[in-house]
């Protein structure tokens, strides 16, 4: 049985919803948002033009035609390939892969969360806007984005599509139920970031719903953290690199989609070009434990959506050493704010983080800040 069947009713085609009108605001706004989202791509408006789908048309989103293909593509992509696939372990057996900043793939974990599938989400949050990305401000309401997923001429044709990437879900009251409608599996080692509001640190927890042909391109999860990541509906094709890798060998600088990825390395993977990497078909039910520091490209397969938290790990020195590291460099403001919360309420941590590089300046400047009477905890610079 191919492992495409294995995903319900969301297998490869999702289904097309009835209304895919979308007005010359809609597309104008597509048509930003796609720019923002990869400026690479970027085609300017034909303001000449009366067709809106000329007017506002982005062919270099379709310049690899891998719709036109796609069934056969990833039925390709379905059976991952030999060598060292992601193991498979029990939720005991996870901290040992946390020592050892090893990825593992963990069934089981989701079981008591409310379910959710692609299609739903879009429905019952039909009047709602979501965010693509972090990297900048642009949203899109449900009811214009199911149009545009569905839409003959630009999500069904699009080589890898706009999918949901929204960390602010958490923040407001309309989407409250999708915070509730799932707990952080127990398995994980504790956040070093607790008890830190939401808004006052890194970015931490996405939504991540996308239809099939859209997914992650090749990145490294931000300030040296890890992340797990649960899927409820559909189907995610996963290639990890070791932090040790070359990563100009593997195209991470380039900010190619991973669609396109994966369909330009297949067989580099297959000859061993690209050295040592891990390899897993994630399915509903599944979650994902992603090593800090480690390069790594999701496709989607099928209409998938996903729970995604990055979390600070305390369990690998050298993985603890980076982290501090790359906060003290990215993230200054938080962390003032987080040294000085170790501090007071988790020694054995702090014991170690204090005599770590460049801590000792945080800490000098926060004492400073403290005699001059101003409160770095009051300071928002840290909020994306």
């Amino acid at each position: 049985m191919s492992a495409l069947t294995n995903t319900n009713d969301d297998v490869v085609n999702h289904p097309i919803l009835p209304n895919t009108y979308l007005d010359e605001e809609d597309m104008s706004l597509l048509h930003d948002l796609k720019a923002a989202e990869r400026p690479h791509l970027f085609t300017p408006i034909v303001s000449s033009s009366s067709n809106q789908f000329e007017k506002y048309d982005t062919p270099l989103w379709r310049r690899h035609n891998l719709a036109q293909d796609w069934e056969a593509i990833a039925e390709k992509f379905s059976e991952p390939l030999p060598g060292n696939r992601v193991e498979i372990v029990d939720a005991e057996l996870v901290s040992s892969y946390e020592k050892q900043n090893l990825p593992c793939l963990i069934p089981n974990l989701t079981s008591t969360w409310t379910p959710q599938t692609f299609t739903t989400f879009l429905s019952t949050y039909s009047d709602l806007s979501f965010r693509f990305s972090d990297q900048h401000g642009s949203m899109l309401d449900l009811t214009t984005y199911s149009a545009y997923v569905n839409h003959p001429l630009l999500g069904l044709m699009d080589d890898s599509p706009l999918a949901i990437y929204d960390s602010e879900f958490n923040l407001t009251e309309a989407t409250k139920s999708i915070a509730d409608s799932y707990a952080v599996p127990p398995c994980f080692s504790k956040c070093l970031w607790e008890g830190i509001e939401a808004g006052r640190k890194p970015p931490f927890q996405w939504i991540l719903a996308g239809p099939t042909r859209s997914g992650t391109g090749m990145h490294i999860d931000p300030v040296g953290t890890n992340a797990w990541v649960s899927l409820l509906r559909g189907l995610k094709l996963w290639v990890l690199f070791p932090d040790t890798i070359d990563v100009d060998s593997i195209g991470l600088v380039e900010k190619i989609e991973s669609s396109v990825w994966f369909t330009q390395n297949w067989e580099k993977l297959k000859a061993g070009e690209l050295g040592q990497f891990h390899m897993c078909l994630q399915r509903p039910g599944e979650t994902v434990l992603v090593p800090a520091g480690w390069p790594h490209a999701v496709l989607n397969l099928a209409d998938s959506y996903a729970i995604t938290h990055n979390y600070a790990c305390g369990e690998n020195f050298e993985v603890l050493k980076r982290m501090v590291g790359e906060v003290i460099k990215e993230e200054r403001s938080f962390a003032k704010i987080w040294f000085k919360r170790l501090k007071e309420t988790d020694r054995e941590v702090w014991e170690k983080v204090k005599v770590m590089e460049g801590v000792g300046k945080i800490v000098e400047e926060e004492d400073s800040d403290d005699s001059d009477g101003s409160d770095s905890d009051n300071d928002d610079s840290g909020i994306h």
